[in-house]
């Protein structure tokens, strides 16, 4: 008896002295996050914002977190072959960072929750069924901002635009997006014309530029990766030259001589996206989380462009403004 009662109590103290290890043992969520291209500004402003939120919450990759990061580099060969890594890497969720890569995960039959990034229209790009029930295992962050906000925030500066210019990135689904719902609203923001300019690459900015000159009052930027970037400037040297205001529906263009933006913060919009990974992480299905957009835009204005085309900011649209770009000092 003095036998099995010396068994039972070093089994109990065995189980005793495992209980600390036992409570310190926690999941480590794994983490892939995908992109088609990180070297567009855009989709690195979101990115570092998504992993700023890991940090900000005081997750240590590599510790507390597993981070795996796939930047196809706008490469298919490379594309097909982290896909199925992506698929084989028993991911908890998987972070897409861009419209591009976010439709080929779904179109490679990628189960696992994806949190997408910078979709500017999810729904009418495929990839979820609707902002509010996306029928899938994908939700995340929309970029949207209203295009006829942006004209409109435009036109307090230069109200009496009748022509507007549209150049924009060829065939990227995002871009003709918004150029159709300029076209939809075209007499209620009284326009008489709207002319559109396509490039299919950075090389055919300047030349789609001159195109429009002597034809359009303005040209409008769509949130595209392309003449969404600073590779804009090669637009807004042609276009300044022939005294043509730009705006733009992204931040970098007006950093590099666009007039005005009103858009999203796309390194808030990667936190944002970090925020729903958490509640999937938690539990939460995809199909239930609704697709989020950025109530308040920001509306950025650079004098140095209005100097150079010799326009006067109205002191009123300064209340409305979230970042000024100064004029060079006399």
């Amino acid at each position: 008896m003095k036998k099995l009662f010396a068994v039972f109590l070093m089994f109990f103290l065995l189980c005793f002295m495992a209980l600390p290890s036992m409570a310190a043992t926690k999941k480590i969520n794994k983490i892939a996050i995908w992109s088609w291209d990180l070297n567009s500004s855009l989709l690195n402003q979101a990115y570092k914002g998504f992993l700023d939120g890991i940090e900000k919450d005081g997750l240590v990759a590599g510790k507390d977190i597993v981070i795996d990061t796939y930047d196809v580099k706008k490469d298919p060969a490379s594309a097909a072959t982290m896909v199925e890594q992506v698929k084989a890497g028993n991911y908890d969720a998987i972070c897409s960072v861009g419209t591009t890569g976010s439709k080929y995960l779904l179109e490679h039959g990628v189960t696992t929750p994806v949190l997408f990034s910078v979709v500017t229209d999810p729904v009418k790009s495929g990839i979820v069924a609707s902002l509010t029930e996306t029928k899938n295992n994908f939700t995340g962050t929309s970029n949207k901002q209203s295009v006829e906000k942006q004209i409109l925030s435009f036109k307090e500066v230069v109200p009496n635009v009748k022509r507007l210019g549209i150049i924009y990135k060829d065939a990227e689904s995002n871009a003709l997006v918004q150029v159709n719902e300029v076209n939809v609203a075209k007499e209620k923001l009284g326009f008489t014309e709207i002319l559109t300019s396509p490039a299919k690459s950075v090389d055919e900015l300047a030349a789609a530029t001159e195109a429009l000159v002597g034809k359009v009052d303005a040209i409008f930027l769509p949130a595209d990766t392309m003449v969404g970037s600073v590779d804009a400037e090669k637009i807004i040297k042609v276009a300044t030259a022939a005294k043509i205001p730009v705006f733009s529906a992204n931040e970098p263009p007006t950093t590099v001589g666009a007039l005005t933006s009103l858009c999203s913060d796309y390194f808030k919009l990667g936190t944002q996206t970090w925020g729903m990974t958490k509640q999937v992480l938690g539990g939460q299905s995809p199909q239930t989380m609704p697709v989020q957009l950025q109530d308040v835009p920001n509306i950025i204005v650079n004098l140095k462009a209005a100097e150079a085309l010799g326009i006067t900011v109205p002191e009123e649209f300064f209340n409305k403004v979230t970042k000024v770009i100064e004029a060079d000092s006399k």
